[in-house]
Parts: structure tokens; sequence; C-alpha cells
């Protein structure tokens, strides 16, 4: 059952089109969207969640190299409104590795439906990862979901910013490190502890170090929380 539950302005759209408007005046080129997400559990709010997954890394004759990540990210949204939201911080909200492609994919989606995927449109809909790796088994475990009537739960898989450029995983490391500078920490990692660990015993092309990192920079890069001013109209999600 899902703990995230919608929550959207009284006046989505008259609030939303003063901050268009002082966008505008200000040139802001964004603005923070008219509806939010909250934890049942905790009360905590989120401008929005995202999720990210690592492959496991190559085999080879020295080990059976490391596990697959998958997590879910959440976007804190301040309850005082003390932040600005462009500088809203980072929170794993939950994380699972395994080196068994099949039940990382499982966790995946077990993660999503947890976390609003299904209950909220568009929630989660793309996990950030490679979407080259593993194609084949990917596909099959979602026609097993298929021929279970859930397609609905389709794992889908969308690579983060810069991930096919050559320095991909420096890039990454970067945005991680970048993010839990004491003197300016945006990702928290609460009481998850598998990607701490990770980064503790740093190896290069770390999956878990690859997903996060990749989302991350993503997340600094396009600011996806917020609503980009193109044009004069926007969606809110309906409420049940």
């Amino acid at each position: 059952m899902s703990k995230i539950k919608l929550v959207a302005h009284p006046d989505a759209y008259g609030i939303m089109k003063s901050w268009e408007d002082e966008a505008i005046i200000t040139g802001e080129g964004y603005v923070p969207k008219p509806f939010w997400f909250e934890n049942t559990d905790t009360g905590q709010l989120y401008y929005d969640l995202y999720g990210c997954l690592g492959w496991p890394s190559e085999v080879n004759e020295k080990d059976d190299g490391l596990p697959g990540y998958a997590a879910i990210v959440g976007i804190v949204k301040p309850k005082s409104g003390d932040r600005a939201v462009r500088d809203s911080v980072f929170q794993i909200l939950t994380e699972q590795e395994s080196k068994d492609v099949p039940t990382l994919l499982t966790g995946a989606v077990r993660m999503r439906e947890e976390y609003g995927y299904n209950d909220q449109p568009g929630l989660l809909r793309a996990f950030l990862g490679d979407p080259e790796k593993f194609i084949t088994m990917t596909a099959l475990f979602n026609e097993r979901l298929t021929y279970r009537k859930r397609a609905d739960l389709a794992l889908l898989i969308s690579p983060p910013h810069d991930f096919f450029e050559a320095k991909a995983f420096e890039t990454y490391v970067r945005a991680i490190r970048s993010s839990i500078m004491p003197e300016a920490v945006r990702l928290y990692f609460g009481t998850n502890d598998i990607l701490r660990t990770r980064l503790r015993g740093f190896k290069k092309n770390d999956p878990s170090i690859m997903a996060m990192g990749g989302l991350v920079h993503t997340m600094l890069c396009e600011c996806m929380w917020m609503n980009k001013i193109s044009g004069n109209s926007f969606n809110v999600p309906d409420q049940d």
C-alpha cells in the first residue's frame, strides 16, 4: 500500500499564474508546481520523487562483481518555506542492492508501489539508469508482468544527463561529493546505509555511485521538480 499522498494547492491555477507573473518580472525561468506529495507515515513533504537504478557490475575471473543498486529519492519541501525551491535538498527514502537482475527489478517495482506509483499519475514512471544493459532481461521481466495482468508495473529505464559521455562516472562522483560537503549538504541518507557504505569503500564504476550520481547530476542540471515557463498551460494531477 502506498504511503504517498498528493496534495494540491486549493487555488492551483491562481497561485500558478501569480508565480509565473513574478518569475517573468524577476527573470526566473522556473516556478514551483502547484502540487506536492506527503508521506502519510511521517508527514514529510516532497516537491517530487525520483528513482535510479544501477545494474550489477561485470563478472570476471577474479570476482562476481558488485551488486546492482536501486533507490528512490524525495525532493524535500520544507514546511517553513525558508529555503528556495531551486535549492531543495534530496533525501534517500529507500534503497536496495542485489547481484541478481530479476531480484533487483522486483525490488525496484516494490519500492515504486510503496512510494506512490500508480496512485499518482506520472510519479516514478521511469528510473534513471542504463537503458541498454540487460535489455533482454528487463524486457522478459516486463513481459511476465503483462502475463500476470500487471503491465502497468512495467519498469522503464531512462538515461541520466551525460550518461553516454566518456567521463560519466567522474561527473557523477563529483555530483555526489558536491552534495554531501559539510558546508553545503544537499543529499541526505536518512537511515539508509547501502550507498553510504559503498562510498566509503569507493570502487570505480560502482553501480550505486553511477545510479545515485546520475540522478543527482540530472537533478542539479535540470531542476526537474519545478515547472519551466514555456507556455500558458500546466497540468495538475487529479486527486482522489
